[in-house]
């Protein structure tokens, strides 16, 4: 959360990587831990390689078998976690919805080409779009066409791996194994990851954080005892304290009080029981609804009565003890006084995804669904998954070789 709590907060230490290169530092710095490079992609890569030879030689009901099913628990825990501590309703209808468009969609993206993208732009004489929007067509060759390729290299590979490990099944299981199920479960485990990447990417954007993290200021980052503030500490919301997001209207601002019973605060207003004297009819009966509590300096009171009524049914009825605000036994005007304001600060686990590297949206997702403790389990997690991906990915391509 913009806060590298591994490194010491010291001077020397400023620069950790030393401009990426781990090794030439400026006067009075010093790198710290360990840097990306080529000696330590080396290391990653024999430690791996000895991995996956010692799954392929123990064999395949022993090894390979073992480590798949390790690493799909761990799968599957991390897919769990983020489906039940996340918006999980949100996730369950975003992946109906995203399959309902997939289906909708694929016989029309099956026979896309990109042949408009051809033309180039408007200024190449070849007849782009007029008014300068139109695409590049280096989408095509650098994502669809290269894929192809991609898994028309690993076909052999897999065609024979499944081959193996499906001898004795029938047909039908094995097109169900391989194909299907496969296929179904893909859409889940997207469909959750980025559901909630993509809410938490808005909530960035809605809240003003993404806004402070494009400025870039790490000035404005609050400093910690515990560690070295890291130079994207801007595109955190902790890092910033409750006094400075107000001040700059980082959060939000319903038209309500929202309830902080329902999702720590956000998502849902506060109701009111509002039990009061109703006219139905020719008759003054007692009635009670929910209405939302009002905030703000232009907030109206949705219980509000200017005076006692004098005709209709409920003439008599309604006292001016009922109306009066500073009454104890008041069932209207609640909330004629001075409202609390409708600004609700941003949490403090967003993160502006957008700003950030590749390979640091996955662990920064991670990170927002607890205390520091829960999100680095969540994170290790992540990376023995991550570890155990190819070395099982490496099995089978060994054991392919082998046969």
């Amino acid at each position: 959360r913009g806060t590298n709590y591994a490194i010491p907060n010291e001077e020397k230490y400023s620069t950790p990587s030393c401009g990426g290169t781990g090794q030439v530092c400026g006067e009075g710095k010093e790198s710290y831990g360990v840097q990306v490079n080529v000696e330590t992609q080396i290391v990653i890569i024999i430690i791996i390689t000895v991995l996956a030879t010692a799954s392929v030689v123990s064999g395949l009901n022993r090894g390979i078998v073992n480590l798949s099913r390790v690493n799909f628990a761990l799968g599957m825990s991390l897919l769990l976690m983020v489906l039940f501590l996340g918006e999980t309703y949100f996730c369950l209808d975003s992946i109906v919805q995203a399959f309902g468009y997939y289906l909708w969609y694929i016989l029309k993206i099956s026979f896309h080409t990109d042949a408009f993208e051809r033309l180039g732009g408007k200024d190449m004489g070849l007849g782009g779009a007029p008014d300068g929007k139109g695409g590049s067509d280096s989408w095509l060759s650098g994502w669809t066409i290269f894929y192809w390729g991609w898994w028309i290299s690993w076909g052999p590979f897999v065609g024979t791996f499944l081959a193996k490990i499906s001898k004795g099944r029938t047909l039908r299981e094995f097109i169900l194994g391989t194909l299907i199920v496969p296929s179904l479960y893909s859409f889940i485990w997207f469909g959750v990851f980025g559901a909630e990447g993509i809410r938490m990417q808005r909530m960035a954007d809605a809240s003003g954080v993404c806004s402070a993290a494009y400025a870039g200021n790490a000035s404005l980052c609050t400093s910690s005892e515990e560690g070295q503030v890291s130079s994207k500490c801007a595109a955190y919301s902790s890092q910033y304290s409750t006094a400075y997001k107000e001040s700059v209207g980082m959060g939000y601002t319903p038209d309500c009080v929202l309830d902080p019973a329902y999702h720590a605060g956000y998502g849902k207003c506060k109701e009111f029981a509002w039990t009061r004297y109703v006219a139905v009819g020719d008759m003054c009966v007692e009635s009670t609804s929910w209405v939302s509590v009002p905030c703000g300096t232009a907030g109206v009171d949705p219980t509000a009565l200017s005076a006692v009524p004098t005709t209709g049914p409920c003439a008599g009825k309604i006292t001016s003890e009922m109306v009066s605000a500073d009454s104890a036994s008041k069932t209207f005007n609640h909330f004629s006084g001075s409202l609390p304001s409708c600004f609700v600060p941003a949490q403090d686990g967003i993160v502006c995804l957008y700003n950030q590297g590749t390979t640091d949206i996955f662990f920064d997702q991670l990170a927002s669904y607890g205390p520091r403790g829960f999100s680095d389990m969540l994170c290790i997690i992540g990376m023995i998954a991550l570890l155990m991906y190819f070395i099982t990915s490496s099995d089978s391509a060994s054991f392919v070789v082998d046969i």
